[in-house]
Order: structure tokens, then C-alpha cells, then sequence
């Protein structure tokens, strides 16, 4: 498992307004989608909506929207999450992690043993447990959620 470079961080924080102590500001809205096909894609003609969001979140998060139920019944579709790119996941924390060999970006529960890290979906529909490999990055720790019932 590799975390994100300083330049590839950069690149992330690019587009995003940072997120202001308790300030009403417009943030970009992503899915993971968006994530993989924006940062990871490099498709610079993208473009995402922005969502007024107020939180005492660090100024380098950002917000996502989360576009599916592999997480449910803890982040519904719709729920609103904050994310921190520069924390160092521990184990239960909730991550965003970019799959190399899938080309996507995951929201998952990280699991970390004996040197060894995993990620594994809340909705029971949802099996696997995925291991992590050297080419797989954390994109970023969840440190806040809003359930949007819009």
C-alpha cells in the first residue's frame, strides 16, 4: 500500500476550495467517479457542481458526495462526506482508496493487520474483502458525514 505523493496531493487539492473553520463556503460536490475520472483520469475539461458546506474540518478536505449503497445502512446514497487526504488511515477508520487494477476510487472501512491492509464494504450484499496492494493508494481519511435525504 502506497499513500499519495506531495505532487499528486497537489494535483487533488488543485480544483478544491478548502473547507474554512465553521464559514459557509461553495466546496466542490464529488462522487467517486468524478474522483477517478478527474485526479486520477486527468481529464482537465471536467467539471463538478459546488455544495455550500459549513464544518470545522481542516482546510485541505474535501467533500463528496457518495453515489451508491456499498456502504449502507452507515452512508446511504446521498450522504455527504468530508474527507481528509493527508491523514494516515488506522484501522476501522472509513477511507477513500484508489484500486489500480480496478481504476476506481472506493469508499471502504479499512482493516489493518499484521502489516497487511484491507478494505471491506459495510452492505452485507457486498462479500469480498479486497487486500491492498502496492499500487493501490488511500486517497483520503472520512473524518465527517451528513445524511441528505434530498
Amino acid at each position: 500500500m502506497t499513500t499519495l505523493t506531495t505532487e499528486e496531493r497537489s494535483d487533488l487539492y488543485q480544483q478544491c476550495f478548502p473547507l474554512g473553520v465553521l464559514s459557509l463556503k461553495p466546496f466542490p460536490l464529488m462522487t467517486l467517479l468524478d474522483l477517478k475520472d478527474y485526479y486520477f483520469e486527468f481529464r482537465s475539461e471536467f467539471r463538478v457542481p459546488h455544495i455550500q458546506r459549513q464544518t470545522r474540518a481542516a482546510d485541505h478536505c474535501f467533500v463528496l458526495k457518495v453515489s451508491n449503497d456499498d456502504m449502507s445502512p452507515m452512508f446511504p446514497t446521498g450522504t455527504v462526506l468530508v474527507v481528509d487526504p493527508l491523514l494516515k488511515p488506522k484501522s476501522e477508520d472509513f477511507v477513500l482508496a484508489y484500486i489500480h487494477h480496478q481504476r476506481r476510487v472506493l469508499l471502504r472501512q479499512y482493516h489493518q493487520e499484521c502489516g497487511s491492509a484491507e478494505l471491506s464494504a459495510l452492505n452485507e450484499a457486498i462479500s469480498s474483502v479486497l487486500t491492498m496492494s502496492f499500487e493501490d493508494r488511500i486517497v483520503g481519511v472520512v473524518v465527517e458525514s451528513e445524511i441528505r435525504f434530498d
